[in-house]
This record gives C-alpha cells, structure tokens and sequence, in this order.
C-alpha cells in the first residue's frame, strides 16, 4: 500500500497486522509487516503479506474455507511512533469479512466415467469440474482423490493429478 506523509517527522516503525478469524473466534492465521519508516513529504510504498499457510489450518477450518461462503472475523492494526518516538500511535479496528471458497460448484461426471482393465490394474477415468477461488487462480494445485465403495470401505487405490488452475471462458 502507498502512504503519504505530509507532516515535517518521519513515521517511525509503521507496521500493520492482520488476524483472521473463523466465526467461532479460533485463529486461522495472523501476519504482521516489518516495521518501516514513512518519510516525512514523501508517498512511501509498504508492503502487507498475508500467509495462509493451508497446511497449518485445523481440518474442520480447512473445510470450511476451500467449500463453503462464509463470515471471518478479520482484526485490523496499525501501530507507529511519530516525533523521534515521542507520540506513539496505536490504532486497532474489528470488521466481519465475507469469504469465497477456494473450490466452488464441484461436479463429477458419473456418466463419463470410463473404468479400462490394463494388465496389472484397472485405470479410471472421472471427468470433473469446478470454479476456482481467486486466491487458487493461476496457481499450481494437486488433487488427490480416493475411492470408496458404498459401504464407505476404502478402496486399494490412490489416484493423484497434478495441474494448474486456469480460468476458463464460458
């Protein structure tokens, strides 16, 4: 983000924080700038990243996230210091956030489902679809899928693609 500093001292130690919660209050994930410097009579360009780490989110909040619409609670913080450190500022706001899925509108083609018999297995083949979040766009994605049988047993097999996620036109 770009900030403007019209007044005569530098802002020292800017830095924002941002925490994202799931409705029930428990963290998915919290980042925080490095602090930096806000010249003073000058637009000053700092950088915000936030990680969402997909491995180090708990199953149920994982799922939530990559299916279904819904509610974060998102905590904003900006924190600096201004006249040699004399004044420091601390400011913090609360909001709700609506959140997209990674995967929306996932469909399975059971009717173009092609089973072949090879010489030492069996090579399945499920045409599928889905839209793409725009958090999941253009990036690199692998799909594992599993089969069950309809008892729900697992079946002896592990089927895994590898592709990237582009936007297709309609």
């Amino acid at each position: 983000m770009q900030i403007y500093n019209g007044g005569f001292y530098d802002i020292q130690d800017f830095s924002v924080g941002i925490r994202l919660a799931d409705q029930n209050g428990s963290l998915i994930t919290e980042s925080n700038s490095t602090p930096t410097d806000i010249l003073a009579g000058r637009t000053n360009l700092v950088n915000v990243r936030m990680l969402l780490d997909l491995n180090q989110i708990q199953s149920s909040q994982l799922r939530e996230l990559a299916f279904n619409h819904t509610t974060l609670n998102a905590s904003l913080t900006l924190a600096s210091s201004y006249m040699d450190r004399l004044v420091n500022i601390h400011i913090g706001a609360n909001r709700t956030m609506d959140w997209s899925p990674l995967v929306d509108n996932l469909k399975l083609d059971l009717q173009g489902m092609k089973l072949q018999q090879n010489v030492t297995a069996y090579d399945v083949t499920v045409p599928y679809s889905f839209d793409a979040g725009d958090m999941i766009m253009g990036q690199q994605v692998k799909v594992t899928t599993t089969l069950r049988d309809p008892s729900g047993s697992w079946a002896p097999v592990r089927i895994q693609s590898s592709s990237r996620i582009k936007m297709m036109e309609r």
